[in-house]
C-alpha cells in the first residue's frame, strides 16, 4: 500500500525545484566567498623601494628579477587619482629630499583596486625584514605613478612597465568565478537530470 502511494505521489513542481536550485546556488556562492576571504592570503602586488624609484628618476638602470621594471616617461598632464594614505606625506617628503625638488611638485598617483588589504603592507615589511632591510623602509605598491612637475609644464613620471596579465585583485575575482562554477557544476547536473526525468502519471 505504501509503495503504491509513493509511486502515485506527484513530484515537486517545476517552480519549486527551480527555486530550490536558486537558493542552493546563492548559499554555495556565499560560502565560497567567505572561505576565500578568511582562508586565502591577500593578493600581494609588486612593490618598489623609494631608492629604486629615485634611481629610475636619475636614469640609473636597476635589475628586477621577479618584478616588472620601472620606466621613466614624460607626459603633458599629471597622473591621477592621487594616492591616499597616512604615509603618503612622508613618502613625498623623502622623494623631495632625494630628488632635490619642492614637495608640492611631486604627485603620487595610483589605484589599488577594490580589494586593497592592509595586511599586504605587513606581509611586505616582514619580507623586507627577512632580507635584512629595515622594517620602516618606505615602498610603493604597484600600480603607482610618481610624477615630478618640470619647468616647461611637462611631468616626468616613474611607473612600473605595464604588463598584459591580470592585476592581483583581478586574479582574485577570476578565482572566485572559477571556484563557484566548479562547486555548482555537480548540483546543476543533478537538478538537470531530475528535471529531465520522466514523471510518473498521477492516478
Amino acid at each position: 500500500m505504501m509503495s503504491r502511494f509513493s509511486k502515485a505521489r506527484p513530484t515537486a513542481s517545476l517552480f519549486g525545484q527551480l527555486l530550490t536550485l536558486t537558493g542552493l546556488t546563492l548559499v554555495a556562492a556565499q560560502a565560497i566567498s567567505l572561505f576565500l576571504i578568511f582562508n586565502l592570503p591577500p593578493p600581494t602586488p609588486d612593490f618598489y623601494r623609494l631608492t629604486e624609484i629615485v634611481s629610475a628618476f636619475r636614469g640609473q638602470h636597476t635589475t628586477f628579477t621577479e618584478r616588472r621594471p620601472l620606466e621613466l616617461v614624460t607626459v603633458n598632464e599629471p597622473p591621477g587619482p592621487a594616492m591616499e594614505g597616512r604615509n603618503m606625506p612622508e613618502i613625498r617628503l623623502k622623494l623631495s629630499e632625494e630628488l632635490n625638488v619642492p614637495v608640492n611638485r611631486i604627485i603620487i598617483a595610483g589605484d589599488r583596486g577594490p580589494f586593497s588589504d592592509r595586511r599586504v603592507g605587513r606581509i611586505l615589511r616582514d619580507r623586507l625584514a627577512r632580507q635584512g632591510a629595515p622594517r620602516d623602509e618606505a615602498f610603493l605598491l604597484d600600480p603607482f605613478q610618481v610624477a615630478v612637475a618640470q619647468a616647461d609644464g611637462h611631468w616626468r613620471v616613474v611607473r612600473p612597465v605595464r604588463g598584459f596579465g591580470l592585476s592581483p585583485w583581478q586574479q582574485r575575482i577570476a578565482l572566485w568565478f572559477v571556484l563557484t562554477a566548479f562547486a555548482m557544476t555537480p548540483l546543476a547536473y543533478i537538478f538537470a537530470r531530475r528535471l529531465s526525468a520522466p514523471h510518473p502519471a498521477v492516478r
